[in-house]
C-alpha cells in the first residue's frame, strides 16, 4: 500500500512546532514588519495535520503560512533522522 506512518515523541514534535513558530514570527517581523497571526498558525497546522494523516491538503496556503508549514515539516523529519535531537 503505501508508506507506514512514522511516529514521532510527541514532545519533541512540540517542541520544533514551537520553536520554528516563535523563530519564523520574529524573523518575519524583523525583516518585512508582517505579523504571524494565530488564524495564519492555524490553518498552516491543520495543513500539517493533514500532510502527517497522508491526506490531501485543501485549501490554498498564504505564502507565510506555507513557509510555516514547510519548516514545521523540516523539523520534524530532522526529528526522524537524529540529527534534530539535543543531547542534553
Amino acid at each position: 500500500m503505501g508508506e507506514a506512518k512514522k511516529k514521532y515523541d510527541a514532545e519533541k514534535v512540540n517542541e520544533v512546532l514551537s520553536e520554528e513558530t516563535v523563530k519564523f514570527r520574529d524573523k518575519l517581523a524583523a525583516t518585512s514588519g508582517e505579523t504571524l497571526t494565530v488564524g495564519d498558525t492555524r490553518v498552516a497546522l491543520n495543513a500539517l495535520e493533514d500532510f502527517m494523516n497522508g491526506k490531501a491538503m485543501l485549501g490554498i496556503l498564504s505564502p507565510n503560512q506555507k513557509k510555516l508549514l514547510d519548516l514545521w515539516i523540516q523539523g520534524i523529519k530532522k526529528l526522524n533522522d537524529g540529527s534534530g535531537e539535543d543531547d542534553n
